[in-house]
């Protein structure tokens, strides 16, 4: 069944380009497709967009508690960081 569709497919675009069948592609009408080809094509010959940095991660603290403060070694306040003071 797919082959009946792709054969119709082909049958309805050898229509609008051979230029002896009725119903075929005026001039306008080839000027409009070469135009929106050629938009196309310059769309798609553009560079990729540049990836912008992520936002960076915020400061975070395991220090909050009166537990954890008795022993300051090992207190991170900086990206995860170990801060000795």
């Amino acid at each position: 069944m797919a082959w009946l569709g792709a054969a119709v497919s082909v049958a309805i675009v050898l229509m609008k380009v051979v230029p002896g069948v009725p119903g075929s592609f005026t001039r306008a009408e080839w000027i409009a497709f070469a135009a929106w080809s050629a938009l196309r094509a310059g769309l798609l010959a553009r560079p990729p967009p540049v990836e912008t940095a992520p936002a960076p991660a915020r400061r975070t603290s395991s220090c909050g508690s009166a537990a954890e403060n008795l022993d300051r070694r090992r207190c991170t306040t900086v990206f995860g960081t170990p801060v000795t003071r």
